[in-house]
């Protein structure tokens, strides 16, 4: 179970601000391929469960949707327990143009997010 919580800017037709608030978990298979004992990288795909709210036009909304979401890195196994890692996603979302007068340009925005951490194993 991954969380992510991202902001982005949805390009609108007009000059008026539009900004968007993702929120959501995914469940995810992840395929891995080892380079060397402690060095791999990695894929992954699943389901996205997300809730998009979009302020534009003077108008909000939110979406619940569930979709795809995909995503590759690269890992480091410092120690046994201790592995570092690498990894980039993307996410994508629908919105419906008619609830902002057909006035977004971008009506399936994707949301990227890159992440460097640590993981530590039992």
């Amino acid at each position: 179970m991954c969380n992510c919580f991202v902001c982005q800017r949805i390009r609108s037709s007009g000059k008026d601000d539009t900004r968007a608030k993702l929120k959501g978990g995914a469940l995810v298979a992840i395929g891995r391929l080892p380079v060397t004992d402690s060095f791999g990288v990695y894929a992954k795909a699943g389901a996205f469960a997300a809730a998009l709210d979009v302020d534009a036009f003077n108008e909000d909304e939110t979406y619940d949707d569930v979709s795809p979401v995909i995503g590759a890195g690269v890992d480091f196994r410092i120690t046994d327990h201790l592995t570092t890692f690498l990894e980039y996603n993307r996410y994508n979302v629908d919105i419906d143009k008619k609830d902002f007068h057909n006035n977004l340009s971008n009506d399936n925005p994707e949301f990227d997010t890159a992440q460097v951490g640590l993981k530590f194993q039992f």
